[in-house]
């Protein structure tokens, strides 16, 4: 996928040998009517928000000269997402795809931190809610988001207010479902939130 909002010199627009330019991104999943009626299955969401995408975006994070003497590390970065859109969907085309239309959008610290905590909500509560509906579901992955979430609020961080229902539940969740080498680990993230 070539980037229509980078600027490529005209030396490899009009080269005669070949150049690629990779860039990782990320698809934009607008939930359609299919799913809005009844409850569907987390592994299949999960598969939509990954297959038959025409919208995409990747960030770039950055420091600019102003917020270089910010004392904590959230409040200096901010990030340029491009968003853009495909002709074709992706994954299954075989061929090289050109981009449509390209938006570029200047994120400020706050908002930078703003996206960050609404995707980790976001990934807490599908982690959640998959462990309600699967009880063989390996609990790990619960425990390590948990254990982020909470250790980032001790090490001077905040748990965010919306975040302490899901919290509570991912906590009932690992209660129920862990091993007992994995009970301390447990009792220590549960000690954490109490107090």
């Amino acid at each position: 996928i070539i980037d229509p909002v980078t600027q490529i010199d005209d030396e490899y627009r009009c080269s005669a040998s070949q150049n690629i330019q990779i860039q990782a991104v990320q698809p934009i999943w607008n939930k359609d009517a299919r799913f809005s009626s009844c409850p569907v299955a987390e592994t299949i969401l999960q598969y939509y928000r990954c297959n038959e995408i025409t919208r995409f975006m990747y960030t770039r994070t950055f420091i600019r000269d102003e917020d270089r003497s910010a004392t904590l590390d959230i409040a200096k970065y901010s990030s340029e997402r491009y968003e853009f859109s495909t002709l074709l969907p992706l994954p299954n085309a075989a061929q090289w795809i050109s981009c449509g239309e390209s938006v570029k959008v200047f994120l400020s610290p706050l908002e930078n931190a703003v996206q960050m905590l609404d995707k980790t909500h976001r990934e807490l509560k599908a982690l959640v809610e998959t462990n309600e509906m699967d009880k063989e579901l390996n609990v790990t992955p619960l425990f390590g988001k948990t254990a982020g979430i909470l250790d980032a609020a001790v090490m001077g961080g905040n748990v965010v207010v919306e975040q302490i229902p899901l919290l509570e539940r991912a906590l009932i969740i690992m209660k129920e479902k862990a091993k007992s080498e994995a009970f301390p680990h447990f009792e220590h993230l549960r000690n954490i939130f109490m107090h």
